[in-house]
C-alpha cells in the first residue's frame, strides 16, 4: 500500500509524521508514577506522595496536582488511591 505517496521524499515525510503522531499518542497515554514515595511531616504524618516521570525521571510532588510531567508532558497516573 503507498496511500497515494510515490516520490521516496513523500514516503519518508510521511513515515517522519506518523512517528510524531505515535510520540504525541504516547504521551497522552497515563504511564504510573515511579519511585513512588511518601514526604512525612515531624510529627509522622504523610503530607503527600513524591514520585519520578516515568519517562524521563524527572522528580516531582503529588500536593501539586500534577497530571503531566513539566519536563517531557508525558501524562502521569499517580494511581487509584492517591489523590493529587
Amino acid at each position: 500500500m503507498n496511500f497515494g505517496v510515490t516520490g521516496v521524499n513523500q514516503k519518508e515525510e510521511l513515515l517522519k509524521q506518523l512517528k510524531t503522531i505515535s510520540e504525541a499518542l504516547d504521551k497522552q497515554t497515563e504511564k504510573k508514577v515511579s519511585k513512588m514515595r511518601p514526604v512525612i511531616d515531624f510529627n509522622g504524618n504523610e503530607i503527600y506522595k513524591r514520585g519520578e516521570c516515568p519517562v524521563c525521571g524527572f522528580e516531582f510532588s503529588c500536593s501539586n496536582n500534577m497530571k503531566y510531567c513539566f519536563y517531557c508532558g508525558q501524562k502521569l497516573d499517580w494511581g487509584e488511591d492517591t489523590k493529587c
